[in-house]
């Protein structure tokens, strides 16, 4: 995909982070001088100053190229004051008056349409990955917990509950799995006060009891 450039906010504190970028495509008009300019500063730090460089120059071309943050991005590492539009694991910032990018539920739609037929996401749970080795990707799965668990919401939601059963029951298998109790808990009472006689709520019960 180079028609996707995927940035490291902490490494866009380094000078010549952004300038590898500058030269790839990402809408920075910073000179070289510029660029050696930016100093770290308490609060102020220069991976928020080119995000904000980034998101002007993007608005000021006319938006030619979507913007995202990475669910995985924390709110202190997000200066961009803007609504998201959750797509999957990622959040398409929309800017003000800026185009159309569909409804919450075209957005659902096609994240049910990529779970279902594009990507697998068995990995998260084999037991003959050393989780203890991998903690870091370890780590990483509580995002797909969530997000799994968004989608079986918006179903129950929209009145498909019975369509809406496995993503929740896979969402509480992952957070068991991997010791996020807090999370399987709260799934699971959503699930079972907005559909009590779920067929898959009793093996989701035994789930979470048997960690």
């Amino acid at each position: 995909r180079p028609d996707v450039s995927i940035v490291n906010l902490s490494l866009l504190n380094t000078h010549w982070y952004v300038r590898y970028w500058r030269g790839r495509g990402v809408p920075i008009t910073l000179s070289d001088g510029e660029i050696a300019s930016l100093k770290d500063r308490p609060g102020d730090r220069p991976s928020a100053r080119m995000q904000q460089h980034i998101f002007e120059n993007l608005k000021e071309a006319g938006w030619p190229r979507p913007l995202f943050y990475a669910v995985t991005v924390s709110q202190p590492g997000r200066v961009l004051d803007c609504k998201l539009v959750l797509e999957g694991l990622i959040e398409r910032i929309v800017p003000a008056h800026g185009a159309a990018v569909g409804s919450q539920e075209t957005h659902w739609i096609r994240l049910q349409e990529s779970i279902d037929t594009a990507y697998r996401l068995d990995s998260a749970t084999d037991p003959f990955v050393d989780w203890e080795r991998e903690q870091a990707m370890a780590m990483m799965t509580i995002n797909y917990g969530v997000l799994l668990g968004r989608l079986g919401e918006w179903l129950m939601e929209v009145d498909r509950r019975r369509e809406a059963e496995p993503y929740l029951y896979r969402a509480i298998e992952i957070f068991a799995f991997h010791g996020h109790e807090k999370h399987a808990r709260k799934t699971l009472d959503a699930w079972a006060a907005a559909a009590p006689q779920a067929e898959l709520l009793p093996l989701a019960r035994e789930l979470v009891r048997s960690k």
